[in-house]
């Protein structure tokens, strides 16, 4: 089986960015990393080829230091990867270039990512590209059954109620949660083998409008201290509450 994993590069939420005069983000290559749930659908894409045959296909659109981000991809189970070297930034934008991409591969068998990016957190890439490519879309997925003689898959996705069954033709576009995997770390051997990988780069200029546009970045607002009641009666704790939130006027 070919699968197509959509691998998108953000910013590590453990590294405070640094904002210039212009309060636009300082370039850092150290800051980015390979979305969190993209690592679950790398990790559900080595499961199914490993019971399957096949191959992993990475598919990344960026700027050329995204690099850096598909050779990890590569190192977590990836044979090979597309880079679509562009700076759009906004959901239509990036399946424009994915699709061009997809459509090379014209035999693949499924297309699987992470079903929110935690970035920007707007969960529309992988819809809208499968919504494009004419295919059926399964999000949310927690677990993967696949028929291959028949060419079917069975996706499983909880409700708040219940687990909902899906059953839908190959090829298809898939998103999956972060309980359908635990990712696999890398053994040395296979990050030395990313220099062996092939990565392809494709250009693409064109520039998709989006209907919004972000103004500046900012820090978020400091936290407030914490109050500390010690040894002190529940009717004197209360009081001392109730005049504390007063005084911040949240009350």
């Amino acid at each position: 089986m070919k699968i197509l994993v959509l691998v998108k590069e953000t910013v590590d939420s453990n590294i405070n960015m640094g904002l210039d005069n212009e309060k636009k983000p300082i370039p850092n290559k150290e800051v980015y990393v390979i979305n969190r749930l993209d690592e679950f659908a790398i990790e559900e894409a080595v499961r199914i080829k490993e019971r399957f045959g096949g191959e992993v296909v990475i598919l990344t659109v960026g700027p050329e230091s995204a690099m850096v981000t598909i050779r990890t991809a590569l190192s977590k189970g990836g044979d090979r990867a597309i880079l679509i070297k562009s700076e759009v930034d906004n959901p239509m934008g990036i399946c424009e270039a994915l699709k061009i991409a997809v459509e090379m591969e014209k035999d693949y068998d499924l297309i699987l990512g992470g079903w929110v990016s935690y970035d920007l957190n707007n969960a529309q890439v992988p819809t809208r590209l499968g919504t494009e490519l004419g295919i059926p879309i399964i999000n949310n997925v927690t677990k993967i059954t696949i028929n291959e003689k028949d060419r079917l898959i069975e996706a499983e996705r909880d409700n708040e109620e219940y687990a909902e069954i899906i059953e839908t033709k190959l090829p298809a576009v898939c998103t999956v949660q972060r309980i359908i995997n635990e990712p696999r770390l890398p053994a040395i051997s296979e990050i030395m083998d990313v220099k062996y990988k092939e990565i392809k780069i494709i250009d693409f200029k064109k520039t998709t409008k989006d209907s919004k546009n972000i103004v500046q970045y900012s820090r978020p607002p400091k936290r407030r201290d914490n109050i500390k009641l010690i040894n002190v009666e529940a009717e004197e704790a209360v009081d001392q509450l109730m005049a504390a939130l007063k005084k911040a006027k949240l009350l």
